[in-house]
C-alpha cells in the first residue's frame, strides 16, 4: 500500500525503491524457506550414499556441485561421502 500511495503521489523514485526493497525481501525469504526445507530433506533422509553427496572422485560433478555452494550443505548436515 505504500508504493502505490508513492505512486500515486508522483514520487516513482520513492516508489521504485519500495518495489525492489520487496522483491530482495520475497528472494532472500524464499532462499531462506528452500535451504531449510532442503537441509530437512536430506536429515530426514540420512542421505549417506546418494548421488547428493560429492564423490572427490568425480572430478567434473565435484566441480560443479562445489561452484554451486553444495559442499557447504553437506558439511553443515554432516554427510559424509562412503564409497563401499
Amino acid at each position: 500500500m505504500v508504493g502505490y500511495g508513492f505512486a500515486r503521489q508522483g514520487n516513482i523514485p520513492a516508489h521504485q525503491y519500495n518495489q525492489t526493497a520487496w522483491v530482495l525481501f520475497n528472494i532472500v525469504l524464499t532462499i531462506f524457506i528452500m535451504v531449510v526445507a532442503f537441509s530437512r530433506h536430506l536429515l530426514d533422509r540420512g542421505l549417506t550414499r546418494s548421488y547428493l553427496c560429492l564423490d572427490p572422485a568425480d572430478a567434473a560433478t565435484y566441480s560443479i556441485w562445489s561452484k554451486l555452494g553444495y559442499g557447504v550443505v553437506q558439511d553443515t548436515v554432516d554427510i559424509d561421502y562412503d564409497s563401499a
